[in-house]
């Protein structure tokens, strides 16, 4: 199961190119049900916790609890320019902004690598 932001545009192809399931993607997240809502809902501040996370414990928590095996990460999720206003979708910017708060890309474990 591989993860990313969910803005990433490779993580909208995987699917059909590569065959692999995904955590969450921008492109195929449409909810026809009120249960589908909710867990398109969970999944996306989910991947933002765990692209956003602090730590490396904090990261292998939330990868091993929803099963997720591999991550995509794109450096411009991590640059001063995105983290000064980052923008997804509603109703998640607000969440967006808060996870990540003031924060310089140093403080993100994802941003080391």
């Amino acid at each position: 199961l591989i993860a990313a932001h969910p803005k990433l545009p490779a993580i909208n192809i995987i699917p059909a190119v590569a065959r692999r399931k995904v955590y969450v993607n921008h492109e195929w997240s449409m909810a026809y049900t009120e249960e589908s809502l909710r867990e398109i809902r969970r999944r996306n501040r989910e991947a933002f916790k765990l692209i956003y996370a602090r730590n490396k414990e904090d990261f292998l928590k939330i990868a091993k609890k929803e099963g997720i095996t591999h991550v995509l990460v794109a450096k411009k999720f991590y640059s001063k320019k995105y983290l000064e206003n980052p923008v997804y979708l509603e109703p998640y910017n607000a969440f967006l902004k808060e996870l990540i708060g003031s924060s310089s890309s140093s403080a993100f474990w994802l941003s080391r690598f």
